[in-house]
């Protein structure tokens, strides 16, 4: 089905914003091939890898080179060359830590993923598209692990590139009796020359030698060797000097490119539109933090090793003088000569340190005025601006938080009001649900529905129509477990000096019991919450409630001994805990009122004495 030509009469490709169908012999195709090969690029090239390329800075740990590089303000060559030499990419650890948290949105007790087997009618071998995607995913072991461990970090850092879901060339080649096992595979958006979504894309598939692709500018480095993905093939085309031909093609024939562009938030309103991603709030601000970690790289080190200065004393070769005697020799004799002098070169001066050293003439001193004991020093600088830039560059990471509302993730423990943490709670799960349903709506619909295509399309398991029955079907998380357990004992207890019905103090501490316990010991201290009926009240409120009779002794028994009564019950039963909830509550209680019964005092009635 694949081969290798020189020559094809194959069909297609469109540029710029109008679709055109065209013979690749013909004029046209070969004008645009030329143009792609050379510099000719969609409408936001430029702005989709630049803003790569700022991303990179955060993201990746890139080196932020035109934020170093421009000089500052009375600022010596050689503090400049010092601060480029020694940068750190310091946003580039927090950035790891809002990717951490974006990835926390496959809590699976938060969500679920359906995927519909596909039946397997002629190769006994295939392990189903679900076990293939949750189980024996190349690579990832599973879907879920590729996306939050290579996903996320791609998305975020260049949200204009795309994944193109494809086998390798090499199993495209065998027969296609066999079950072909598609993988996603990254293109950044300097590699992204042309393409219409839906209907193609054409990707620099050159092994350029920089190491990062994204700092190569379109017009400074050479394509020699492109892929164009369309609804029907995939083309791989060669240049060498001038010689433009057709190296590979394959017939997939899906009805359209197997590509998807990695997507954020819509930046531009014409088509084919350019994205930003999803956390480019941060830019203005870390951009600002980046520049001032390395101001004040510089500035500590000229602190630690400030300049010293040293009043000149007299040269004790030419006294001051600035020549000395020099003799001289001529035909007709010598003859002695006034020259500059070496050894202060010529003025009149000398320190005593071969260092660089601020040196101060003695002449420039007050006659009247005596001179400095000792005859040396540091020049003193002021030693609360470096202070000053540190918290500076601080606000600035946290400013980059609070824009795209992560700011409550460096704020838990401080003293706040529970409404602002409540309200920034809010803001935080409103942006990670937006950020979910990007994943679950777009991401892996996409990359499901092109394996299919390509596990049982092409071996004639299933036809076109029914490979897009085979979406998954997703519930989405609407709750996030992002915050600590330190945070979640705060909101309770601001929650129960706000006297809030002890119901939700109730769930809030079953959160708790999620964010602090694992395992059986989870299960049990959330169950013994659960079946509690007076959980969530305040030991005050309890007081009264059994003062005033509205809880019973044998309530209260069963109440106060509850962790007994739980062990009792995994004792009886080994699967207690895999009871419903409501079953285990029944259990408990008829342990606890058998237990009570026997505690209960017996009245014995006594016969009178006669």
């Amino acid at each position: 089905m694949a081969r290798v030509c020189k020559n094809a009469n194959i069909r297609l490709y469109g540029c710029g914003l109008k679709y055109l169908i065209m013979i690749p012999t013909g004029k046209e195709f070969t004008t645009y091939l030329d143009g792609i090969f050379k510099d000719k690029r969609h409408r936001y090239y430029d702005e989709t890898v630049e803003h790569a390329v700022n991303m990179g800075i955060h993201v990746d740990g890139d080196p932020p080179t035109k934020l170093l590089e421009e000089k500052r303000p009375n600022e010596a060559e050689e503090i400049r060359a010092y601060r480029l030499e020694v940068y750190k990419p310091i946003t580039k650890a927090v950035s790891r830590k809002v990717i951490s948290i974006l990835g926390r949105i496959f809590n699976e007790r938060r969500f679920s993923v359906i995927i519909p087997d596909v039946p397997n009618k002629k190769i006994k071998e295939d392990n189903g598209l679900r076990e293939y995607l949750k189980v024996g995913y190349p690579q990832y072991r599973t879907l879920l692990n590729y996306i939050k461990t290579v996903f996320i970090k791609q998305n975020v850092g260049d949200p204009n590139g795309v994944i193109v879901v494809a086998p390798t060339f090499e199993s495209i080649e065998k027969d296609d009796t066999e079950f072909l096992d598609p993988l996603p595979v990254y293109y950044e958006a300097a590699r992204i020359l042309d393409f219409i979504e839906d209907d193609y894309f054409v990707i620099d598939i050159t092994k350029h030698t920089e190491k990062n692709r994204k700092y190569a500018h379109r017009k400074d480095k050479t394509v020699d060797k492109v892929m164009i993905i369309d609804t029907e093939f995939i083309r791989i085309y060669t240049r060498d000097l001038n010689d433009t031909r057709l190296f590979w093609e394959f017939r997939h024939n899906f009805g359209r490119p197997f590509v998807f562009r990695t997507g954020g938030i819509t930046a531009e309103d014409m088509t084919p539109y350019a994205y930003e991603s999803f956390i480019a709030g941060v830019l203005p601000h870390w951009d600002k933090a980046v520049a001032l970690s390395s101001d004040l790289d510089a500035m500590i080190t000229l602190y630690m090793y400030p300049e010293k200065w040293e009043v000149e004393t007299v040269c004790s070769v030419c006294s001051g003088s600035r020549q000395v005697d020099s003799m001289v020799y001529s035909g007709t004799g010598s003859a002695v000569e006034k020259v500059k002098c070496n050894h202060c070169k010529g003025t009149g001066r000398m320190t005593r340190s071969p260092f660089n050293i601020h040196t101060v003439s003695s002449d420039a001193l007050r006659p009247e005025a005596n001179l400095p004991l000792p005859p040396m020093g540091y020049v003193q600088k002021d030693v609360e601006i470096p202070r000053w830039v540190d918290e500076k560059l601080a606000s600035e990471i946290e400013a980059g938080l609070n824009a795209i509302n992560m700011d409550i993730v460096n704020k838990t423990g401080e003293n706040q009001s529970g409404i602002s943490k409540a309200i920034d709670r809010q803001e935080l799960d409103s942006f990670l649900q937006t950020y979910s349903d990007h994943i679950f709506d777009y991401v892996i619909p996409n990359i499901v529905r092109f394996t299919v295509l390509w596990r049982y399309w092409l071996p004639k398991l299933v036809n076109d129509k029914e490979a897009r029955e085979y979406v998954p079907e997703i519930n989405k998380p609407t709750r996030f477990d992002i915050v600590s357990a330190n945070f979640l004992i705060d909101e309770m207890k601001t929650a129960k000096e706000a006297g809030l019905d002890p119901s939700i103090i109730k769930a809030m501490q079953i959160d708790i019991i999620e964010k602090m316990f694992t395992g059986a010991e989870k299960e049990k201290v959330k169950t013994a919450i659960i079946i509690d009926s007076y959980a969530g009240r305040n030991s005050e409120d309890l007081s009264v409630l059994r003062g005033n009779n509205v809880i019973t002794a044998e309530e209260w028994f069963i109440k106060e001994n509850l962790p007994m009564l739980l062990f009792v019950a995994e004792e009886n039963d080994p699967k207690f805990n895999d009871k419903p909830i409501l079953e285990k509550r029944d259990i408990v209680r008829d342990l606890g009122k058998a237990e009570y019964a026997k505690q209960k005092p017996v009245l014995i009635p006594v016969e009178p004495i006669e």
